[in-house]
């Protein structure tokens, strides 16, 4: 990883790796591909819940 900092002293970080999935697509851009997808609506922010926590732990309990 190269680090530096400009004469502002605003700090930034270049990655000089490249990283590949388990099928060899590079994941740059793209990032991991999900396999569950769970979607946070508005609501659910407003009233505290998270959608995503819940279904993990749903998971994680049937294992």
């Amino acid at each position: 990883m190269f680090v530096t900092e400009l004469p502002n002293k605003i700090a930034f970080t270049l990655s000089n790796q490249c990283y590949y999935s388990t099928d060899k697509q590079i994941l740059e851009d793209l990032g991991v591909p999900v396999k569950i997808e769970v979607k946070n609506a508005k609501s659910d922010i407003t009233n505290g819940i998270d959608p995503v926590i819940i279904k993990t732990l749903e998971i994680l309990k049937d294992k």
